[in-house]
């Protein structure tokens, strides 16, 4: 099917009252958004329409009692694709965690896993045995009491009456659109502190108790100091992979900084010259830190000079997972006085399992001190 629409483009005298409220950064997103719309009806036109979204626009329609005319199957995959990126923009965790993360098998909250037990004292670890003729193995089990992780959901609505999307005259940049756009947002920015630190994330609106990637009762701590110093986060990446090196099971190295911490290394130069210590820092851990990202959800509190993170987590199959009880998604609700309202909730939960090897996967360093808040954003460095 064509496109009734062959390119977005946005003209704020079109928009409506709705679009005039925005604060300016607001404005900013949508215009923005705009180059992803694009993207995607480009992607369309080279790829085809996935199948999933063959007759979408009529089903939307359908459940929001909207006129099909002015909605396409393709429009429905733009906004998709846009609002699928606006959360990950937001969510580093979804990305350093995507190598392990699965659906969950069934809708459960609950993840177990087992450890292992030895032969005869739980303390002495058994090795393969020198032998020859291989009769009597060493030998460990699995232990009888499984270890059980639980997860967390979440979910964010939106309400908008009939009257603020007449004003739009069905325009694609519609308060609908802006909405969906804002939710996206807030579900990513909660997914990524969830990740991080569970309950302790700066938004959370209570600490429900679990942990994160970066919060678990096993993490270990190195050394950092004075980073303002030229050549004191080298030693802080060597500390940290030192307290690393005895983990075996395999797996990838991750470093995670906040953005203070992550600024640091352009501020510092050496002597006076302009060549800045990241220079120096990526060619020399970039092998054995393949992935640095920046994300100042590892704080668990609004960013200042003096509470700067940095860790490194191992990730691999035999040191965590994630599972998705609910991949993020929109769920209509029923409970509005007319028709053509929008009410909308996005919902989203998982379960993060991290495994009790000998020696743990994640090390950390916190409140660290820097010269300032950070200039970075959220994305990956290296």
């Amino acid at each position: 099917m064509p496109l009734k629409t062959m390119e977005f483009k946005f003209e704020a005298e079109n928009a409506g009252p709705w679009y005039d409220r925005l604060e300016g950064k607001e404005k900013g997103k949508i215009n923005a958004s705009v180059v992803r719309l694009n993207s995607a009806i480009q992607n369309v036109r080279v790829n085809g329409l996935p199948e999933q979204y063959h007759k979408s626009a009529e089903n939307v329609c359908k459940r929001t009692n909207a006129d099909p005319s002015y909605l396409t199957d393709e429009a429905v995959f733009a906004l998709d694709n846009m609002i699928a990126h606006a959360v990950e923009d937001q969510n580093i965790y979804g990305e350093v965690m995507a190598p392990v993360t699965t659906p969950q098998a069934g809708t459960k909250w609950f993840t177990k896993y087992y450890k292992t037990v030895q032969s005869d004292v739980d303390s002495v670890k058994e090795w393969p045995k020198p032998d020859k003729n291989f009769r009597n193995p060493n030998l460990f089990g699995v232990g009888i009491e499984s270890d059980t992780v639980e997860g967390m959901g979440f979910s964010l609505g939106y309400q908008i009456p009939w009257t603020e999307i007449a004003e739009s005259n069905g325009s694609i940049y519609s308060p609908e659109y802006y909405h969906a756009l804002v939710a996206a947002e807030r579900m990513g920015v909660i997914i990524d502190e969830n990740g991080w630190l569970g309950g302790a994330g700066e938004h959370m609106s209570y600490d429900f108790g679990l942990k994160g990637l970066l919060n678990h009762a096993s993490v270990q701590s190195h050394t950092a100091s004075t980073l303002t110093t030229y050549g004191n986060i080298r030693v802080a990446f060597w500390n940290a992979l030192g307290n690393l090196k005895l983990n075996f099971q395999a797996g990838e190295i991750v470093g995670i900084v906040s953005s203070g911490f992550a600024s640091q290394m352009f501020r510092n130069r050496f002597g006076y010259t302009d060549v800045a210590e990241f220079n120096a820092l990526r060619a020399e851990f970039s092998g054995m830190i393949p992935r640095l990202y920046v994300t100042d959800r590892i704080i668990g509190a609004v960013a200042t000079t003096s509470n700067q993170v940095m860790a490194l987590a191992k990730i691999g199959p035999t040191q965590c997972s994630r599972k998705l009880v609910y991949p993020l998604q929109s769920k209509p609700r029923m409970d509005k006085m007319y028709a053509e309202d929008v009410n909308e909730v996005l919902i989203h939960g998982d379960v993060l399992a991290q495994y009790e090897n000998e020696v743990f996967h994640v090390t950390k360093a916190a409140t660290l001190t820097t010269t300032s808040t950070g200039h970075i954003p959220n994305g990956r460095l290296w």
